[in-house]
């Protein structure tokens, strides 16, 4: 199939210099401005330009502000989140911020926090020290019953806080003894039936043989304390989701190695699909899924087209593995070759015609269109490569309806496409809303 430029379908209305962004970026709109935080100029340099919250007009995308906070050891920011006025994120150097953006052309900060940092762990003859990033996206959730949204974040190295949203005090925490990545961003959802978020979320837990185990924790959102732990034998670095099929609520997530798990809300195995192909599926994505049961998500591993994007549906027929575990049809999967891919997808119909598409970005100049049954519908040449997820915004102009869609690209720049999209919109941002619960309804 061939290649053609984006532009030659999908309008291009803007262009905007943003900075670096990862696959860890998230991306929203509110009362027609995207927000999006940056890595800056340079990925590895503390403090630049670019650094910090961009807040830019959707219609146009002129600057309306960019926050800075002052100076620090490493400004970068990738997760962002925002709920009756206030703007939350955190950034390389383990400091959490609130804004007031009422004054959307002049945020005041409500308060900020220093979390912990610095840590070092050994193995064998290796010494390792992180230091304390906040790489995953912020959850806001009322944890304290006080009307008030709080802040649940992951660190770097040590482990998830609960932070009041009145004044940013720490009102609980769970850390564990060894340092983990934490690149996953959490999931909320009322486990206990108590009237209060619970959290869902993935940490490394301890060394396996080969590489790191890592568990997908529930905690209970008043104090933290494990509800229950799901283990797996690889790492975790893409984030879980609530999903609502067919009237029933599962947890999706993805182990780096390969396999794509749905759970019940009690933490137990209902299903899995086993996305090795050649070898290893390095799975940073995260999955989506659509209402035909189709998931999407890419890979990223080996450099060449043994990486791409994967999709399966939950609706074919089930195999059992050794264990007696149910699992996707090895038949039923696809794979796309395309060169690494770490972006989530998107899913809407991009072309107006009745229809629903998984749009995602490679990391090598590419947009790949699936269409609603997971079947290659086209690719698309890029600007550039992308790490994050694309945002798709719909905008009433006067009698009509825009839908744009939004892709952060590696050289620096944020595009603004215009599609023929009707605004059916079914996954918009890489969780799901600017809250970032991790739910899909």
């Amino acid at each position: 199939m061939g290649q053609k430029p984006i532009e030659s379908v999908f309008k291009l209305n803007w262009t905007k210099e943003i900075g670096f962004t990862t696959y860890r970026n998230n991306m929203f709109e509110s009362n027609g401005k995207i927000f999006v935080g940056s890595n800056g100029d340079f990925r590895h340099i503390g403090n630049d330009k670019n650094d910090g919250v961009f807040i830019l007009d959707l219609a146009t995308g002129k600057s309306v502000t960019q926050i800075k906070t002052k100076p620090s050891i490493d400004n970068d920011v990738c997760g962002i989140a925002m709920a009756n006025n206030t703007l939350v994120f955190g950034n390389d150097n383990g400091q959490v911020f609130s804004y007031n953006i009422t004054q959307i052309n002049n945020p005041k900060l409500n308060w900020s926090y220093q979390l912990q940092m610095d840590s070092t762990f050994s193995d064998y003859d290796q010494k390792y020290t992180y230091k304390g990033h906040l790489e995953s996206c912020p959850v806001l959730t009322d944890v304290n019953n006080d009307k008030i949204n709080d802040v649940i974040i992951c660190q770097e190295s040590y482990g998830i806080y609960a932070l009041n949203g009145l004044n940013g005090k720490v009102l609980w925490s769970n850390i564990f003894e060894r340092g983990s990545s934490y690149y996953s961003s959490p999931a909320i959802y009322d486990l206990n039936n108590d009237n209060v978020s619970d959290i869902i979320y993935a940490g490394e837990r301890e060394y396996a043989g080969y590489d790191y185990g890592s568990s997908l924790y529930a905690l209970n959102g008043k104090n933290g304390d494990v509800l229950w732990e799901y283990k797996v034998e690889t790492r975790i670095k893409s984030s879980p989701s609530i999903i609502d099929f067919n009237g029933k609520k599962m947890i999706m997530f993805a182990e780096t190695y390969s396999d794509v798990n749905f759970l019940d809300l009690n933490g137990v195995m209902l299903f899995y699909a086993n996305l090795n192909y050649s070898g290893i599926s390095g799975l940073f994505s995260s999955p989506v899924i659509n209402n035909k049961g189709t998931v999407v998500i890419g890979c990223a591993w080996w450099d060449n087209n043994d990486d791409g994007v994967w999709s399966f549906n939950i609706n074919s027929k089930y195999m059992v593995n050794e264990k007696g575990i149910k699992m996707v049809n090895l038949d039923s999967r696809n794979l796309y070759g395309a060169n690494r891919v770490s972006a989530s997808a998107v899913c809407f119909d991009a072309f107006g015609d009745g229809k629903s598409y998984f749009l995602i970005p490679t990391e090598k100049e590419e947009l790949i269109i699936l269409d609603e049954m997971g079947e290659l519908h086209s690719r698309l040449k890029l600007p550039a490569g992308a790490e994050a997820t694309p945002l798709v915004v719909s905008q009433k102009i006067g009698n009509k309806t825009i839908t744009y869609l939004l892709i952060a690209c590696i050289d620096g720049n944020l595009y603004c496409y215009e599609t023929a999209s009707k605004g059916n919109i079914q996954v918009s941002q890489f969780r799901y809303n600017s809250q970032n619960t991790g739910n899909n309804k």
